[in-house]
């Protein structure tokens, strides 16, 4: 931010010098002797500039003077302390009727906002102060807050008065509600939908505790197997009685075996 309002200045340097401001936002040179539209060139010409101040200058007094200015630089988002409406940047004149009334003609700043803000902090900081005590100085880190305060609010009222970010935000309004709507739908549906699973997934384990217990007492319990379940229990028990057979030839051999042995010996 520049402030050079009420310096008497009847020129300003080129304009290579405005254009290597990068930071400057804010420049204010109302009140002063400016006359050539060179001075309007080289003020406008700096590259992040949105609130330019010439009121009171006798260039400013031509009433081409804010389409040149706009012309010059279109990212201005308030030139004096009038927002541009986008009906300027359009080409047409800000006192041109629109169809909704005066809201998007370009709304005021007021001139006396930055000097009552300054009046108002210094007020309540002098009331802080003891009897005997001075005020400091505000740091750079204040500095650029009450800047960025003051630029994000000229942002806001800029936007309030562009019929393009109007529309822009209703259709984000509509959009997100269309998009809330449509995920409630879907969240009910899907909560339905668990409920049912665990509903259904309840039932089914009190139907198989039920068939299991009734199963048992009717000793058809293998009706809960699955096919290979049931095939291998029928394997297990072709496995069992291979197992017995082959034992209780095992035993018979040992016993005639035994029965020989005893044969023998008793007839020697």
């Amino acid at each position: 931010k520049v402030d050079a309002c009420r310096c008497g200045l009847d020129s300003l340097p080129d304009q290579d010098i405005f254009r290597g401001l990068q930071h400057l936002k804010v420049l204010h040179l109302h009140r002063n002797h400016l006359k050539t539209w060179e001075d309007v060139q080289s003020a406008a010409a700096a590259p992040q500039l949105v609130w330019l101040t010439a009121f009171e200058n006798p260039i400013s007094a031509q009433p081409e003077f804010r389409g040149y200015v706009l012309q010059q630089n279109p990212k201005l988002l308030a030139i004096d302390f009038r927002l541009v409406s986008d009906a300027e940047r359009l080409g047409r004149s800000q006192n041109d009727p629109g169809p909704k009334g005066t809201r998007f003609l370009g709304c005021f700043v007021s001139p006396e906002t930055e000097e009552r803000l300054e009046r108002a902090t210094v007020d309540k900081v002098a009331q802080s102060l003891k009897p005997g005590q001075y005020m400091r100085a505000q740091d750079e880190e204040e500095v650029l807050l009450q800047a960025r305060k003051s630029l994000g609010f000229l942002q806001q009222q800029s936007e309030y008065c562009s019929p393009a970010c109007c529309i822009q935000a209703n259709w984000r309004g509509h959009r997100d509600r269309k998009m809330a709507k449509h995920m409630k739908y879907w969240q009910l549906r899907a909560v339905k939908k668990m409920q049912q699973s665990a509903r259904m997934l309840l039932w089914r384990r009190k139907m198989t505790a039920y068939v299991k217990e009734w199963l048992t007492e009717v000793d058809e319990l293998d009706l809960l197997l699955d096919t290979r379940e049931m095939l291998r229990r029928r394997a297990l028990k072709l496995i069992e009685v291979s197992v017995r057979r082959w034992i209780r030839r095992r035993n018979m051999q040992m016993r005639e075996r035994k029965a020989a042995f005893l044969i023998t010996r008793i007839t020697r």
